[in-house]
This record gives C-alpha cells, structure tokens and sequence, in this order.
C-alpha cells in the first residue's frame, strides 16, 4: 500500500485506532494522561538520541504512532461531556424528584401513551447544568404539544438510558 508510507497516513490512522479503542474499552482518563505524558518524554528523549544513533529513528517513529494513539483516546475523553462536574448526570443521586428547567430542542416520534421531546436542560434544583435528555409526557398529563424552543420548568425524576 504505497498511501502508508506517507508519514501522516500512519499518524492519522493510529489516532483513528485510539479512537476506536476508547469507544470499545473506555479506559481511565487519569491512567490515559500518564501514558500521554509518559510518551510525549519518551518521543523527545528519542528525538534528541536519534542524532547520534540510527536506531533510534525506528524507536522515534514508533513513539511518534504510539502519541498518536494516545491523542485519539484523550480527544475523546475531553469530549465526552459526562465527565464534566456540571453535567445533569453527576448532579442527580438516585431517582428521587427534581425541579428542573429546560428548552424543548425537537419532537421525537410519539407512543400511544407519552409524547416524546429531545430537550435541552438549563438548572437542575436551581444549579445551572447542561445536558440533551429524552422528554416523556403522559398523554392525559399533557394539555397540548410544545413548541420548539419552549421554555419548560418540571418536577419530575431522571433515569438513566439503559443500554439497547
């Protein structure tokens, strides 16, 4: 395949398999910012050496695949928005009530039984949060459909999705 010899191919394809690691093993993200910065020692402690000796060209342009794969697998745990404090996740304890304020965002398809909206949360118990959720309301509870953009304050419980 005569696309990987080119330098960024290689690099852009180990950061694609971090990304595709992390999706699959989710590792800690305290352990995966040591292996970071461990590597990125590593890749220039090898950059200075491979002046002297060849063979450390080959362990430089190893380490540069291996900071590849770490940075796909940091770019996404700085993505990934439960992780942050203020998000409505890690601000809810059990099932228990809630007040919360929100934005309808969209009209999903409705069941025979709920209306269903993605919205957008604004405070939980008067502390600001963000997150997207999924909106059930029981038909007979509803007098008529939000529109999009609605301003919505609820008491009522958050579950967490389940796995399909």
């Amino acid at each position: 395949m005569k696309i990987l010899q080119f330098p960024l191919a290689r690099v852009t394809l180990t950061f694609i398999l971090g990304i595709i690691f992390y999706q699959k093993y989710q590792p800690e993200p305290f352990s995966m910012f040591i292996c970071l910065l461990i590597g990125i020692l590593f890749l220039l402690i090898s950059h200075f050496l491979s002046k002297k000796k060849p063979i450390y060209q080959f362990i430089f342009g190893i380490s540069t695949l291996l900071i590849s794969f770490n940075i796909g697998i940091s770019t996404c745990i700085f993505h990934k928005e439960t992780l942050r404090q203020n998000h409505y996740l890690n601000q809810i304890e059990d099932d228990s009530f809630h007040e919360i304020k929100l934005v309808v965002h969209e009209k999903l398809k409705s069941t025979p039984k709920n209306s269903r909206y993605v919205s957008v949360i604004h405070t939980i118990d008067n502390h600001p949060s963000f997150g997207k959720l999924i909106l059930n309301i029981r038909k007979p509870n509803q007098i008529e459909d939000f529109p999009i953009g609605s301003h919505v304050k609820i008491i009522g419980s958050i579950y967490k999705s389940k796995n399909p």
